[in-house]
């Protein structure tokens, strides 16, 4: 086996799909709930509907502020090393694409 093919830990580490992790989560006594996350997406969808029909510099500013509240999310979310210059880099991305 190559040097790049070793494991990093000496623990037990098994990739899966997201039913047998739904499944191997209930086994720990450990439940998910989404009720969180869909009162979010219907909240923000709402939200830039409304923009939508408020005109399209409201609509511009409305899609920055979701991206950048995604962007902040994410990262504080999966814990990432160098969570302060990724989120400077994404906003800087986000900036540039709604430009163009």
């Amino acid at each position: 086996m190559s040097g790049t093919m070793t494991p990093v830990s000496e623990g037990e580490r098994v990739m899966t799909d997201g039913a047998a992790a739904d499944e191997a989560a209930a086994d720990r006594g450990i439940e998910r709930d989404y009720s969180a996350a869909l009162a979010v997406a219907i909240v923000v969808g709402l939200a830039l509907a409304f923009s939508a029909r408020a005109g399209a510099s409201v609509l511009l500013g409305a899609v920055a502020v979701v991206q950048a509240l995604l962007a902040f999310s994410w990262l504080a979310g999966t814990g990432m090393p160098g969570r302060k210059g990724a989120l400077i880099i994404g906003a800087f991305a986000a900036a540039g694409a709604d430009v163009a």
